[in-house]
């Protein structure tokens, strides 16, 4: 994005990082349910999700935002990039998002 003086902006941006010493299969199968959640609560906003090929990570893109789901071995990443007309609704989907990562990779 660009504003009136010609200088660039970025969206903004949610992120959110949870390590974790569960088996990889487990996390696996958090990430999805965590991604088909959020097509769940979403989806009329939504135009696609696309898994990577290694199945480590996934993009969803819609109308209002970009968001990035990612994992490894010891840690799951989130990164949600809203556009100015998502903002009303950036702290309805920080704590949801912070709900569901906190009840499926609990800090220890």
């Amino acid at each position: 994005l660009v504003n009136r003086a010609g200088l660039e902006e970025s969206m903004p941006k949610l992120q959110f990082t949870r390590r974790h010493s569960q088996p990889i299969a487990d996390v696996k199968a958090k990430v999805e349910a965590l991604v088909e959640d959020f097509r769940t609560e979403y989806g009329k906003y939504l135009n696609s999700v696309r898994w990577a090929p290694d199945g480590l990570s996934a993009k969803a893109d819609g109308k209002g935002f970009d968001a990035f789901f990612s994992y490894d071995a010891s840690k799951v990443d989130v990164v949600i990039d809203l556009s100015f007309i998502a903002i009303p609704i950036k702290g309805k989907i920080e704590t949801r998002v912070t709900e569901r990562l906190d009840r499926a990779f609990p800090q220890v």
